[in-house]
C-alpha cells in the first residue's frame, strides 16, 4: 500500500512537472512561425497603411507640408515597390490581383488629392505605376 503512494506521488509530481515545462516549449510557436506571411501580405498590410496615411494627410492639411512625413509616406512607399517585387516571383488568383489593383487605384487617387512638393508627387507617382505594373504583369494562378 505504501509502494502505491509513492507511486501515485511520483505520478503526480511527474505530471505537473510536465505541464509546466511544456506549455513553455508550445509558446515559442505561433501561427506566423508555422505559417509565414507571403510577400502579398505584407504588400497589401502595408498598402492599406499608406492609405490610411493618406486620409489622414488629407483630413489634417497641417500635415500636408511636412517633409518629414512626405518622406516617411515615400519610404513606405518604396518599401511596397519591393514588397511587390518580391510577390510577382509567384502566381497570384486573379481575385488577389483585382483586390490589390482596386486598393493600388484608390491610393494613387488619393495620392493624387494630398497637397506636397513636386519632388515628392513625381516620385510617389512613379513608385505607385510601378506598383501597378508589376501587380499587372503578374501571373495568375493556374486554378
Amino acid at each position: 500500500m505504501k509502494v502505491n503512494k509513492n507511486i501515485n506521488k511520483s505520478m503526480i509530481a511527474l505530471i505537473a512537472l510536465a505541464s509546466c515545462t511544456i506549455p513553455a516549449a508550445y509558446a515559442q510557436l505561433s501561427f506566423d512561425s508555422v505559417f509565414p506571411p507571403s510577400p502579398f501580405k505584407h504588400a497589401l498590410s502595408l498598402c492599406i497603411n499608406v492609405y490610411g496615411d493618406l486620409e489622414g494627410m488629407q483630413s489634417a492639411p497641417a500635415y500636408q507640408h511636412q517633409p518629414l512625413i512626405m518622406d516617411a509616406l515615400l519610404g513606405r512607399l518604396l518599401r511596397l515597390n519591393s514588397y511587390t517585387r518580391t510577390m510577382s516571383v509567384q502566381p497570384m488568383h486573379a481575385e488577389d490581383k483585382d483586390y490589390f489593383l482596386d486598393i493600388t487605384k484608390k491610393v494613387s487617387a488619393l495620392f493624387d488629392a494630398v497637397v506636397m512638393s513636386a519632388e515628392h508627387k513625381t516620385l510617389g507617382q512613379a513608385l505607385l505605376a510601378d506598383i501597378a505594373s508589376v501587380v499587372e504583369k503578374n501571373n495568375l494562378h493556374p486554378e
